[in-house]
């Protein structure tokens, strides 16, 4: 008789399948080892173009360095680096759903770091020509940007565990 059904109240409680959806555990595991993959040599590539920028040129991806003319262009194609990187933290930081996406994406930007900082240490023989690849992925491995990341990770997932005040039941005094 004009009353509302139960159905309707309920449907009006569950949140819609089309705003967000969901993706398996496998998938959100592969995402996040890939995007962090993805993250480190976009951050090597990034690290060594603000370097080769301090010198007033910028690398080809043939590694060629080319010069950059003096006056504003330097200043204009560090600022792009430096958006480009924030960009890419942004997108990386939306890829990962979860607490499980979160976690194997640490673990991933870690070993790489660790792996990218042993193999840059040490003495390396003259005149042996490296992947640029491989320098790419090292540059980016041992970049203050990954170990920025990796920190905000791990205070992520503290935040997370630790309930809130709000979240705590209020303390009932004993009579």
């Amino acid at each position: 008789m004009g009353g509302v059904s139960v159905q309707k109240l309920t449907s009006l409680n569950r949140p819609s399948a089309t705003l967000a959806p969901e993706r398996g555990p496998a998938i959100a595991v592969v995402t996040a080892v890939a995007g962090s993959l993805l993250l480190i040599l976009l951050t090597g590539y990034l690290t060594m173009q603000l370097v080769m920028s301090g010198m007033g040129a910028f690398m080809t991806l043939d590694s060629r360095a080319v010069g950059i003319s003096n006056g504003w262009l330097p200043y204009a194609w560090r600022l792009s680096l430096i958006l480009l990187a924030l960009a890419a933290v942004m997108a990386h930081r939306k890829i990962l759903r979860g607490t499980a996406a979160r976690i194997v994406a640490l673990a991933t930007l870690a070993a790489v770091a660790f792996i990218g900082t042993v193999m840059t240490t040490g003495p390396h023989p003259a005149g042996e020509q490296q992947s640029l690849i491989l320098v790419i992925a090292a540059e980016g491995a041992k970049s203050p940007l990954i170990l920025a990341l990796i920190g905000a990770g791990v205070t992520d997932l503290v935040a997370r565990r630790q309930p809130t005040r709000a979240q705590q039941p209020a303390a009932v005094p004993d009579n």
